[in-house]
Order: C-alpha cells, then structure tokens, then sequence
C-alpha cells in the first residue's frame, strides 16, 4: 500500500525559527534517527561505511505519522536502519533546500544516499516494516553499483526523466489543438 500527499506549503513559524537559529528544527525526534544535518550525516556516513537514510516528511502528512507510530517503531526496522545507514528526519517544509535538491515532490519520501550525496534510490508513501525492509534491502544491494544512481534523481516518480513530461505535456497540448481545429473544420464543412 502507497499513500502520499503532495503539497509544497511551508508553515511560517517553522520557516522563522529557521531563519533565527540556522539549524533544522526536529519535532519529536524518536527511534533510530539521529539529530544532524545531511552535511554530518554524510560525513559519519563515510566515516562508518554506510549510506544516508532520509526520511522526508511533513508535520501534516497522514502516511508519516503512520510510519512515525508503525514501522519506525518495529525493533527490526530500528536495527536495520542502525546497522546499514545513518538515519535521518528532515522536515521537507523546513530543510527545502535538501528536499529541492532531491526533487522531493510527496510525503512520505525515502531517500538512500551515498556519502558523497548520490541518491542510490527512494521509496515514496507508507511501507509496513516488511515491505520497508524488503525495499531497503533491494536498494542497498545497488550501492555500490556505480550507475545505480547519479546524485539527485533524474528520474520522475516512475523513473521517467524531468524534461520528458514537458515534452509529454506540449505534445498533448498540440493534439488537443489539432483535434480541435480537426472539428471546426468539420462544423464549417458540414
């Protein structure tokens, strides 16, 4: 099952808490993630051999608390996501930047990363602690595939690369205007 919302609205008071202190704000930081920045975590990340985790969420978002309450809890997720990564929560309306760069466009959004920042591969909306488990493993049985991956993701949410839905959107459009000059042919015709 797959849940995700999708939305870019940033609430002011966490954007001015911000702004005042400079450092990300973590609300009620739990289970395996530790508190740092993606700067320190890919650091401790090459320093221990492992790969980044990155939950991006928001505070409003259904399916992360969903995770928040199920699968981030799971003793086996904990363990896993200790043994394999550095984990991390970032507050995709807070640390925008962070989420522009990893084209996070809906919530919950899973990203592993190399240490040097190069996406290995995401996982998008509510995972049960199986299904995270089992996809997690997929993923990092490519890390060290140097083409899995290229840093952030150049691929849409199928895999389709950015500029082909422009391309997708403007042949449509054409269509739409062929078919339509097609039927005022045929109405001044008839």
């Amino acid at each position: 099952m797959s849940l995700a919302f999708h939305s870019r609205t940033v609430p002011i008071a966490a954007l001015s808490c911000w702004f005042l202190t400079g450092s990300p704000i973590v609300l009620g930081l739990e289970g395996p993630f530790v508190a740092m920045t993606l700067e320190q975590a890919r650091a401790r990340a090459e320093q221990e051999q492992k790969v980044v985790f990155v939950d991006f969420y928001a505070t409003w978002c259904g399916p992360c608390k969903l995770l928040d309450q199920t699968t981030w809890k799971d003793e086996k997720v904990v363990a896993w996501l200790k043994e394999k990564t550095i984990p991390l929560k970032l507050d995709a309306e807070v640390e925008m930047r962070a989420a522009d760069a990893y084209r996070v466009t809906g919530y919950p959004t899973l990203v592993f990363l190399r240490p040097d920042g190069r996406e290995i591969g995401r996982l998008e909306g509510y995972l049960s602690a199986a299904e995270f488990i089992r996809a997690g493993n997929e993923i990092l049985a490519k890390k060290d595939n140097p083409d899995a991956g290229s840093g952030p993701p150049a691929g849409g949410r199928w895999g389709v690369p950015w500029q082909v839905y422009g391309t997708m959107i403007a042949v449509l459009v054409a269509a739409g205007v062929l078919i339509a000059r097609g039927r005022q042919r045929n109405n001044v015709a008839g």
